[in-house]
């Protein structure tokens, strides 16, 4: 029933329906405590999404206050090397820069960055997702040699997964541009 409810939580925010969504994951998150407890990865995960919704609205301070405690669950549940452990690094990673709080943001995606290159590999799509972050955390601090760096460093990875012509792909070889004409 939790799968069916996530599912479902999923479809809503997909298209918008950011209310139904969070009625949906708060539902979820209080079977998934009554059902595995507290601190069980399931939890961590419907916190994860309420955190998605509030983030989805932009009502960050919400939104990090979810991300917060599904990443103390899976540090604690999963270990600190887990790829869902580098996901809870990752978007609470992305709120501080959406709030520009540039060093909390650089912090927690280069702790998602290690962990993904251990643990996913360094051709793996979220290792290059990781750098592009911090590319662009770099570049809206001051440091373009560096952006460039990490943005290079994910562009292959890009190409080589989604290919050239994929959407993504070109909005990293647009930034790169961007970054190289600011130099």
């Amino acid at each position: 029933y939790l799968d069916l409810l996530s599912d479902y939580g999923d479809f809503l925010l997909k298209y918008a329906k950011y209310d139904e969504a969070l009625d949906i994951y708060r539902r979820a998150l209080a079977l998934s405590e009554k059902l595995n407890g507290d601190n069980h990865q399931d939890t961590a995960a419907f916190y994860n999404n309420i955190g998605l919704v509030y983030d989805s609205k932009g009502d960050y301070a919400e939104a990090l206050e979810y991300y917060l405690k599904a990443l103390a669950i899976r540090e604690k549940v999963l270990g600190l090397e887990h790829p869902d452990t580098a996901t809870s690094y990752n978007n609470i990673g992305n709120i501080y820069a959406i709030i520009s709080e540039y060093k909390k943001a650089l912090d927690y995606h280069k702790k998602a960055l290690a962990i993904r290159e251990k643990r996913l590999g360094i051709d793996h799509l979220d290792t290059a997702g990781s750098c592009v972050f911090i590319g662009i955390i770099y570049f809206r601090t001051g440091y373009e040699d560096k952006a460039l760096e990490y943005l290079q460093r994910a562009l292959p990875i890009y190409e080589q997964k989604l290919g050239v012509d994929h959407p993504d792909t070109q909005s990293v070889i647009e930034f790169i541009e961007k970054v190289k004409s600011s130099i």
